[in-house]
């Protein structure tokens, strides 16, 4: 379910913001896999898809249901709510 979110958003950021933030999204979810095959200062470890998917969906701080989320939704209801 997390990797068909992911994309699902990827799709959506495509379409508002065009190519280049999603080919920067997917370079860094990459670099989080094969973390061990690039050069000098950029090698470390890599992580394995279950533990970035994981991460990536479900953390409290920068996940996809995240801290940003929750204060654009708050703030979106503020809005809603006395703009009208």
């Amino acid at each position: 379910m997390s990797f068909g979110l992911i994309m699902l958003v990827l799709g959506v950021v495509y379409r508002l913001l065009g190519p280049v933030m999603p080919v920067l999204i997917l370079f860094f979810f990459a670099y989080n896999l094969y973390a061990d095959r690039f050069p000098g200062a950029f090698q470390g470890t890599p992580q394995p898809l279950d533990l970035l998917l994981g991460k990536t969906f479900n953390e409290t701080e920068a996940g996809i249901y995240g801290l940003i989320t929750g204060v654009s939704a708050k703030y979106l209801v503020y809005f809603t709510l006395l703009s009208g």
